[in-house]
């Protein structure tokens, strides 16, 4: 729908020439925006039309921002909005929670009635259980033919009873669901609003209305599957979405956005700006006044008299200007604040795998993934990781961090590391002592346990003098691959591809200088 169109799905009330009638249109289109949404309805007019009354819209909508459209020759009049009070109707969603309601309950009578009966089946079959010895006792064979009716009969009406009860169980389930849902939308905006639009239709045609509604939002999120034997990763886009904005969004069309529609700001011109110097005047004790609340902070405090304590879903933007996503599927997504997650589209890239350790820090070496940046905005979003299958884990993902996508898929425990000491020594050096001296040597013997081939990337955070007091002399064999690793000063990457059962030994030496007097951090 074009941006000039209308933004907008609503509930119309159609009559032909001067009547004026109530109909209820669904929302079909959302923008939804970090803490506010964009809603849109639209419906059809037939010919003639003069008058439209729109009912039972929520009171929480920014009145400044309605907008209402008439397409295909039919021209916009003017518009009242009218506020309805709790007491002169209940919204329509409402309505319909009562009513479903009402209907679960009558299942759980009739439910109560099936168990009642079943039991009293079962309660006169235990009467009769035991028939006189005197009047069945001579006639063996009416005495099995009455015992095995009666168990039979009693078998069939504990069965419907159990039947029963294990309804019942589900139904009362949904009742629960249905008066929370109940309790939660009374909570909200218990007022409804109505909006009239003079309208001059000489042929059908379409009016659409829009308004913007708080406590509505999202923020991106990911799930990344690596499969290790194709060397390929299946990234998802996903968004989880949430609102209470007082009235449920079912088959809508979902857009979402960067952008902030509250955050339209006039520039600022500015002013000449003069000088003026006052003599220093003495000041008495207590002659400061009270500072008064600034009204932002006033504003704030405000905001947090909120009826619940629902907060919306927000992004982290990097941008300069505002991206869009657009959901491929219609959402459903009730006014209950729970979140919901929406898929936005899946890729697959091919992908280099290697095996990181960082020996000093941790024996502990991770599966790592890396493969080309996909086109698009990337936002910073939590990440689902799955590897061959296996759900890996959950962490927080800084896309723009590098130019190309680098995902961690979980710990490898056939890579084994180990790390042995081989010399600490800390004393004098220098003439005449006059100069501390540290120097520590460590061994990492690396094995890989793997029935293949793989790469590993061995890094080191080694020591990096920053004052010319300080004097730092490295042992390092074999010579690292790189130094200064991705830019990091100090931090020494090896690289090697090792061989099934092979093992790789890294040895790392340190000697450091540095004056007697005074203190060195981040010493080894």
């Amino acid at each position: 729908m074009p941006r000039n169109s209308c933004l907008a799905t609503l509930f119309l009330l159609v009559f032909a020439s001067s009547a004026h009638a109530d109909i209820e249109a669904p929302i079909t289109r959302v923008v939804l925006y970090p803490g506010s949404a964009s809603i849109e309805r639209t419906v059809q007019i037939p010919s003639g039309s003069n008058a439209i009354e729109i009912k039972g819209l929520a009171n929480n909508f920014d009145t400044k921002t309605l907008l209402v459209r008439g397409e295909r020759g039919v021209r916009i009049g003017q518009i009242i909005i009218q506020e309805a009070a709790a007491k002169n109707g209940a919204h329509p969603r409402e309505k319909a929670l009562r009513q479903k309601i009402l209907d679960v309950k009558d299942q759980l009578e009739t439910l109560d009635i099936e168990v009642k009966s079943a039991n009293l089946v079962t309660a006169y079959l235990e009467r009769i259980g035991t028939p006189p010895g005197d009047k069945l006792g001579s006639d063996a064979k009416n005495l099995v033919g009455l015992t095995e009716s009666i168990e039979s009969t009693a078998t069939r009406a504990w069965q419907r009873a159990q039947r029963a009860e294990i309804k019942k169980r589900a139904i009362q389930e949904d009742l629960e669901k249905l008066e929370f849902e109940l309790a939660q939308f009374k909570s909200g905006a218990k007022n409804s609003r109505s909006i009239t639009v003079q309208t001059a239709a000489e042929t059908a045609g379409i009016i659409c209305l829009s308004y913007q509604v708080n406590r509505a939002g999202w923020q991106p999120a990911y799930r990344a599957a690596i499969d290790t034997k194709k060397s390929t990763v299946e990234l998802e886009r996903l968004a989880q979405v949430s609102q209470k904005t007082g009235e449920d969004w079912t088959g809508v069309k979902l857009v979402l956005s960067t952008g902030e529609p509250q955050a339209f700001r006039l520039p600022v011109d500015p002013q000449s700006r003069g000088l003026t110097y006052y003599k220093p005047v003495p000041h008495e004790s207590g002659a400061y006044p009270a500072a008064a609340p600034a009204p932002m902070v006033r504003a704030m405090v405000a905001a947090r008299r909120e009826s619940d304590d629902y907060v919306a879903p927000v992004i982290e933007t990097q941008g300069a200007f505002a991206t869009e996503f657009e959901v491929p599927a219609k959402v459903n997504l009730p006014a209950d604040g729970r979140e919901v997650a929406v898929s936005l589209g899946k890729q697959t890239h091919a992908a280099s795998q290697r095996v990181q350790v960082t020996p000093a820090v941790s024996k502990n070496a991770v599966l790592i993934a890396e493969f080309e940046r996909a086109e698009g905005v990337w936002l910073p979003g939590n990440i689902q990781l799955y590897r061959d299958g296996n759900y890996i884990g959950a962490t927080r993902w800084q896309p723009d961090a590098d130019e190309r996508f680098t995902l961690g898929f979980g710990q490898d425990d056939l890579l084994r590391v180990n790390v042995e000491r081989k010399n600490q020594f800390v004393g004098n050096a220098g003439f005449v002592g006059q100069k501390n001296q540290r120097q520590v040597a460590d061994s990492y013997v690396i094995d890989n346990l793997h029935r293949n081939a793989i790469d590993v990337l061995v890094l080191e955070s080694s020591p990096v003098s920053q004052s010319e007091e300080i004097d730092v002399v490295r042992s390092l064999q074999p010579a690292p691959t790189e130094i200064d690793w991705k830019g990091r000063p100090g931090v020494i990457a090896w690289k090697k591809q090792l061989a099934p059962s092979e093992t790789w030994k890294i040895d790392v030496g340190y000697t450091i200088t540095y004056p007697k007097e005074g203190s060195v951090s981040g010493l080894p």
